[in-house]
């Protein structure tokens, strides 16, 4: 009842051309369905309103929509030019979902090396999905030195902040004896 409520505060608000916080909050609860149906065309509606105003947050999602082809079609010009301007911002999500694109390629040319440094930047700011990244690429040497000790400095960082693949990595780690003797305990801990 209350999402409802809020839902037509929203309607009322985001007609207010300089009302960026409350068109993405609407274009929010229209991605998630919150306070009524899921409509993600509203969404981008009110995310493109909020991203034309500056709003980091609506930027990256539109980033999002267009890397995953949720309610648009996929389009990794428009993910990048999204992803891009959040993360001109310091928006972390957006400098992981940037990386992502050059890490696979996906409208940009694939560089590991530049995803490693966004994926660097964005972990600046405590972003744990940045974290077990680095960490990945730390592993396997993509776009970096390979590194077990980094790999787990940025593994068990995330893992910290109870970011769930990075608990799986622990785990995997532990139980297959990578940077520590094998201990199939202390990997079940990881996944439990």
């Amino acid at each position: 009842r209350k999402y409802e409520e809020a839902r037509k505060e929203y309607e009322r608000l985001a007609r207010i051309d300089s009302a960026k916080l409350c068109q993405y909050r609407l274009g929010d609860m229209y991605f998630q369905g919150k306070g009524g149906e899921q409509d993600y065309l509203k969404a981008r509606k009110y995310f493109e309103l909020s991203a034309e105003y500056g709003n980091a947050d609506a930027q990256n999602n539109l980033g999002y929509m267009y890397t995953f082809g949720i309610g648009v079609k996929t389009d990794f010009y428009m993910a990048r030019k999204w992803l891009s301007m959040a993360s001109a911002q310091g928006h972390s999500q957006a400098l992981v979902g940037l990386a992502s694109l050059y890490r696979r390629g996906w409208g940009v040319d694939k560089s590991l090396t530049e995803a490693f440094k966004l994926y660097k930047r964005a972990a600046a700011y405590n972003n744990s999905d940045a974290m077990n990244n680095l960490g990945y690429m730390h592993t396997f040497g993509y776009g970096t030195y390979t590194s077990i000790r980094d790999a787990l400095y940025y593994i068990q960082k995330s893992a910290a902040l109870n970011n769930p693949v990075a608990l799986y990595n622990m785990a995997t780690f532990y139980i297959e004896g990578h940077g520590f003797q094998k201990d199939l305990a202390k990997g079940a801990e990881y996944l439990i």
